[in-house]
């Protein structure tokens, strides 16, 4: 990953550690990890069961047909879809023009189709479901999503669109964050921690190229998060350390997300109240 300096009010020093020796914060924060790559994994198996139906119900010889109402009937009518943690739902002809989605403000009419979204539909044609992590625009920005789409055939079999869905990271990442405090505030209330205080922790999705955190993360806390090269970390293998942000001891840890693409990882900081 690019270099990055930690702004001058932060502090920021890493005593890595990995098992038995390492803190509670930087324990906890691996605990977290796992909990959400298993997580994401469940979220991604959920749009691969759904979407391959989806597209069958869109199926048929009228494509250009499809509205957004259709587009969110399919999703009632399918159980995983309904239920799929995706925000935006959309189908496009063969040519890459989006036909239709289920959303006011629509992502993909500052994504058309490029050579990323090519590749992946045309694996499509001949696997079941294929999705990958993208680079994309978002309100003007540059952005990385996650995307997955699924074929849609005529009467006769022939592939004449395709059923795509999206998220951006930086909404994933909020996405992890919320079911991780619904996680520790279970095991709060069920005793299991031996405290009535939920820690505190900010949930980051990273890339070769940079960190997606989710709402409201401090920026000093995804700057220290990029100095200490989480992403290569989490690409050799599961890591856990230990930063002092603001006068604040965090443990931190990072894994990567296969499911979810082939360059994306998670990264957690874990605080102690």
């Amino acid at each position: 990953m690019k270099a990055f300096f930690v702004a001058l009010a932060m502090t920021a020093a890493c005593n890595k550690s990995i098992g038995p020796m390492g803190s509670a914060n930087d324990q906890l924060a691996l605990e977290d990890v796992n909990f959400l790559v298993q997580t994401s994994a469940t979220d991604v198996a959920e749009v691969e069961r759904g979407l391959p139906e989806g597209a069958t119900r869109l199926g048929g010889d009228e494509l250009s047909k499809q509205s957004a109402r259709e587009i969110a009937a399919v999703r009632r009518q399918v159980l995983e879809l309904n239920g799929a943690k995706t925000v935006v739902f959309g189908v496009a002809n063969l040519e890459g023009k989006w036909l239709a989605t289920d959303a006011e403000n629509d992502p993909f009419a500052s994504n058309p189709v490029g050579q990323e979204t090519e590749r992946l539909f045309d694996s499509a044609k001949t696997t079941r479901v294929v999705g990958n992590v993208l680079p994309r625009i978002r309100k003007g920005r540059p952005e990385a999503s996650y995307v997955a789409t699924a074929a849609i055939r005529d009467a006769k079999g022939n592939v004449n669109g395709y059923f795509v869905t999206t998220i951006s990271l930086s909404e994933y990442a909020y996405r992890l964050q919320e079911a991780l405090r619904s996680h520790w505030s279970d095991r709060v209330r069920g005793g299991a921690k031996g405290s009535d205080i939920v820690p505190v922790f900010y949930v980051v999705l990273a890339t070769p190229t940079d960190l997606f955190p989710a709402p409201k993360v401090p920026a000093v806390n995804v700057e220290a998060l990029k100095t200490e090269g989480v992403f290569a970390k989490a690409k050799a293998n599961t890591m856990s350390g230990n930063l002092t942000i603001t006068d604040r001891k965090f443990g931190y840890a990072a894994a990567m997300l296969p499911k979810l693409g082939d360059d994306v990882a998670v990264a957690v900081l874990h605080s102690e109240p």
